[in-house]
């Protein structure tokens, strides 16, 4: 897994009142998207959908510290 350079900042809308905005991490899958590359967490992550058009990009958010990642996932359904 390779970090590519820089990040995305996304605005989510509004959780309870509060605008979220994150950044997104990008990587390369290469075989396995298991264990978190920042922090080390082990089992899996979360799932996060944005609308663009007509793709829908997949992203994985880190059930322990909450990093958003971009792998190039797209989901076709």
């Amino acid at each position: 897994m390779n970090l590519s350079s820089g990040g995305e900042i996304i605005n989510y809308g509004f959780d309870h009142g509060n605008i979220m905005s994150e950044k997104i991490h990008h990587y390369d899958f290469v075989d396995e998207i298991r264990i978190c590359p920042l922090c080390g967490y082990g089992d899996g992550f979360h799932n996060m959908f944005r609308r663009e058009g007509r793709k829908t990009h997949w992203f994985l958010i880190c059930s322990s510290c909450h990093e958003v990642f971009d792998y190039g996932l797209e989901y076709k359904g």
